[in-house]
Order: C-alpha cells, then structure tokens, then sequence
C-alpha cells in the first residue's frame, strides 16, 4: 500500500487499488454508482491522460468518515489561445 499520510485524520492514496476494503466498509458508499472502487478503477484505467488521487478522512477513532476523488487535468493554454483565435477568425 502506497499511502501518505498528511495527519493523523487524513490520508491520500495514488491508486484506487491501495485503498482497504475496511474503509469502503466504514464509509458505506457501496450503493453511491460513482464511489465504488470498481467504477473509480474504471474511470483510473482508462484515462491516463488525468492525474488521480484519493482523500479519507478519518475520525479520532481512526474510523472514515469521508472520501474524496481528485481528479487533475493537464492541458496547455498555448494550445487553448490557438483554438480561440481560429474560431474568432471564423466568425
């Protein structure tokens, strides 16, 4: 398991996959479509154009009581100001 720990209460994850199954339990998410580890891997596998990664907090238990997926996109605004100038052009 690859996770770093940013506190006692919050901890971050680089793979869906390095997340237990005991905290899946705890936070009780299995019904929610989008935050089940099965759809997250999915959408991780399949998109490695984007940078992921997983936030749990916890308790002072130790017990999860959220869950956060970050979801980062690269792109260049060189790129963007290329596009915008072609369909100003046009109009």
């Amino acid at each position: 398991m690859n996770c770093n720990r940013t506190s006692k209460k919050t901890f971050v994850y680089n793979h869906i996959n390095e997340i237990p199954k005991t905290i899946w339990g705890e936070l009780a998410c299995s019904n929610h479509l989008y935050f089940t580890p099965n759809y997250l891997e999915a959408i991780e596998k399949n998109n490695d154009h984007l940078t992921f990664f997983y936030i749990v907090l916890t308790d002072t238990k130790q017990k999860a009581i959220a869950f956060a997926s970050v979801q980062i996109i690269t792109f260049h605004l060189d790129a963007i100001e290329n596009d915008l100038s072609t369909i100003v052009k046009r109009a």
